[in-house]
């Protein structure tokens, strides 16, 4: 697959399978543990609410998917080792957001923008304080795996997606069922990649909207990157990115199985994480994953009616 961009030098096809090898190795390099019990001031809520709060900024700003993923876990990972107070946890919030800007963006906005957006509740001078408290409390190592970069690899990698009429001939998917009265005949983003990402690469909406409704989730704070099927079953960012499906996502697919390594029974345990977090009932205090989703742009894929449970089952 990479060497169809064998001219293309800023695609690295030399390179871009070993890269995200490596990326999948320091996978357990950041490993986060349950840290609530070490943070008095907060609440799971809290982390919730300002996840979803950061939702929003990324959309305001218009920044890659990838500085939203990336800002949580540099948010989540310094929260595991600095305790916080509940009024300064915006600021780590955004500060957060500011370095995966630095680190993700081409054009990333500037500290009186992210002051901006708190309402000037911090100085300038609180905010480049915090940052320098991130930055040193993770060591500069701020390259941390998250799920919506290896969307993207998994996406580019995968089979071509099916032409959109052509698409209701295709088994299946255990997650998301056809659509009804739709053209596109499946309700699958994986088959409907988006063509409107800020870089110009596809990542499929529906796989999107999962991996986007684990943001706020407790859950996604305790994601352990290790081996399969132990008690609780892990969640690393590489295995998030892929569940099975009759997408070009779809672990059935050998390319797919070469590039990332996962059977469909290794991702058993993610598909029913990913699945129960779509068939929560919404929160009205978190919205904007869903409200994002919703939008046609993409495809408006969280207003889809789940496969039932034993469906789901069954195609396990």
């Amino acid at each position: 697959m990479d060497s169809e961009n064998a001219d293309d030098c800023f695609l690295c096809p030399d390179y871009a399978k070993e890269i995200f090898d490596y990326l999948k190795q320091r996978e357990e390099r950041f490993v986060l543990r349950d840290y609530m019990p070490t943070q008095p001031g907060l609440t799971v809520e809290m982390r919730a609410v300002l996840v979803d709060w950061l939702v929003e900024v990324q959309e305001n700003f218009e920044l890659f998917h990838e500085t939203l993923y990336l800002a949580v876990k540099v948010t989540d990972h310094y929260l595991s080792t600095v305790p916080v107070h509940r009024e300064t946890l915006q600021l780590v919030g955004s500060t957060a957001m500011l370095i995966a800007s630095k680190f993700e963006e081409r054009s990333p906005p500037c500290v009186e923008d992210f002051l901006y957006i708190c309402d000037d509740a911090y100085g300038r001078e609180e905010l480049i304080s915090m940052e320098a408290s991130i930055l040193q409390t993770l060591a500069f190592d701020i390259n941390i795996p998250i799920p919506y970069r290896f969307l993207r690899r998994y996406a580019k990698v995968g089979p071509p997606p099916a032409a959109p009429a052509a698409t209701s001939a295709l088994p299946r998917s255990p997650v998301c069922p056809p659509v009804r009265g739709s053209g596109h005949g499946h309700a699958d983003a994986g088959a409907l990649l988006l063509r409107d990402e800020p870089d110009g690469h596809g990542a499929g909406a529906g796989e999107g909207l999962a991996a986007g409704l684990r943001l706020p989730a407790d859950g996604a704070a305790r994601q352990r990157p290790g081996g399969m099927g132990e008690e609780a079953p892990p969640c690393p960012a590489s295995a998030e990115a892929l569940w099975p499906s009759s997408s070009p996502l779809s672990p059935q697919s050998p390319v797919l199985q070469f590039h990332a390594g996962y059977q469909k029974a290794d991702l058993a345990p993610v598909v029913r994480k990913l699945h129960g977090a779509l068939a929560a009932p919404p929160d009205d205090k978190l919205r904007a994953i869903r409200n994002k989703y919703s939008h046609r742009v993409f495809f408006e894929v969280a207003l889809l009616p789940l496969l039932e449970q034993e469906v789901l089952d069954e195609a396990l």
